[in-house]
């Protein structure tokens, strides 16, 4: 019977062996008297570690316990609390190599209630200290990058924002966690540009784009965004991640150039350019009579070499100016007007018929002659010739109809000038 029992609490033995080999965590009971390994499972051995020798020496290469701030030890922590710990350290293969470890440490306690062993396994955490240590580092870059940065659950509610999120829009987070992006809705997009992007980053796919959005004390900015949708192990959209930077600067030299592209320096007016792109956009959405109703006037002023030659070229300018001026204040807010070149004006009349044209050129006309141009004490005497076109089913392009409207300035100007001719 003794000999059954003995074979029993061997082969027990060996299961209970077998078991902790089986483990992939190295897994050793210390003596808490001396520190000794008094058993090792196979993963500890393999490290180094042996029943003749105290855990200290083989995992930390050390001849002395440690135990300081960074590096507690666990057996000095179980000793003072008789209850399970988890402490971090640093050990040591047995070429040396260092590797970080997370150590959990369990106390075994004899019949009189005393601590006799501390059990210890520890795991291999190296992979997740460099995980953890490049998450640090994005979370820097993250939190010092000059562009905003905002995450949304996958209804679009806000999550994070960095400092640089403050900085633009002046909203602090506790402003806008908790809330949707609409906060910054400037009402200059439509619903569908808002539909299109929601449709890219829902379908997986990165958007790209500029918004117009506004800041927290009102003030509108612009914005470059790339949002990105995050997905989880399945592939399953779990978040969004926005970068936004700040483009309004940038806009503004963007938009100012355009402009100056566009428009004539001296008088403010849109160029020959600016002009006729705009000009046949006017003429391709107007239909032809009865149904709508398109005039144009060509205009020139009379005799502007002679000024120029007379008075100089400042003095020219000057009436080059000042026509303008009047010349907008005589027109309809939705009438465009554009300098062709030199002392050459021309002007589209949205929904004017020929009749209604001839009135305005007439007032035009009136409102420049007679009305001297003062430049520098210098009285100088202006007038303007004017020619008027209207499109018609003949006029199948914005060409024929300006061609038109020149024909008939050069009439006015052949039958003695300060007058108006109609096509």
């Amino acid at each position: 019977m003794e000999e059954r029992l003995s074979r029993r609490i061997m082969d027990q033995y060996k299961f209970l062996e077998g078991v902790l080999d089986a483990m992939d965590h190295p897994f050793y009971v210390i003596d808490v008297e001396d520190y000794s390994v008094v058993l090792a499972n196979d993963a500890a051995r393999s490290l180094g570690i042996d029943t003749n020798l105290t855990c200290y020496q083989l995992t930390h290469h050390r001849d002395v316990p440690c135990n300081t701030s960074d590096r507690p030890c666990p057996l000095v922590t179980v000793r003072k609390t008789l209850k399970p710990c988890v402490v971090e350290h640093v050990h040591y293969k047995q070429d040396g190599t260092p590797y970080f470890t997370e150590i959990h440490g369990f106390p075994l306690l004899g019949e009189d209630g005393k601590l006799q062993f501390m059990v210890e396994y520890s795991m291999d955490i190296s992979d997740r200290r460099r995980t953890e240590s490049k998450l640090r580092r994005l979370q820097s870059a993250v939190q010092f990058s000059a562009n905003a940065v905002v995450v949304t659950d996958l209804a679009g509610i806000i999550e994070y924002v960095n400092p640089a999120f403050t900085e633009i829009t002046g909203y602090l987070p506790e402003d806008v966690i908790g809330k949707n992006p609409k906060v910054l809705k400037s009402g200059e997009h439509s619903p569908e540009f808002y539909k299109n992007m929601w449709t890219t980053i829902l379908s997986g796919t990165v958007w790209r784009g500029e918004f117009i959005n506004r800041r927290k004390d009102g003030q509108l900015y612009w914005e470059y965004q790339t949002i990105a949708p995050i997905k989880d192990e399945f592939g399953n959209i779990t978040n969004f991640v926005a970068i936004k930077e700040n483009i309004t600067e940038r806009k503004k030299t963007q938009l100012e150039l355009e402009r100056l592209a566009v428009t004539d320096p001296l008088t403010g007016l849109m160029n020959r350019r600016g002009f006729f792109a705009q000009a046949e956009a006017i003429f391709s959405r107007t239909p032809n009579p009865p149904r709508g109703a398109l005039s144009m006037i060509m205009l020139d002023i009379d005799f502007f070499k002679r000024v120029n030659d007379r008075y100089g070229h400042l003095a020219g300018d000057e009436v080059l100016r000042e026509v303008s001026r009047r010349i907008k204040d005589t027109l309809r807010p939705n009438d465009f007007l554009g300098r062709c070149g030199g002392e050459e004006f021309i002007i589209v009349l949205p929904r004017l018929s020929e009749e209604q044209a001839v009135i305005v050129a007439e007032r035009l006309r009136a409102s420049i002659a007679g009305n001297l141009v003062v430049f520098e004490g210098i009285k100088i005497d202006v007038t303007i010739s004017l020619g008027v076109a209207s499109k018609s089913e003949e006029t199948h392009t914005l060409d024929e109809l300006v061609r038109r409207a020149d024909e008939m300035l050069y009439q006015a100007k052949n039958s003695g000038r300060n007058q108006w001719a109609v096509f």
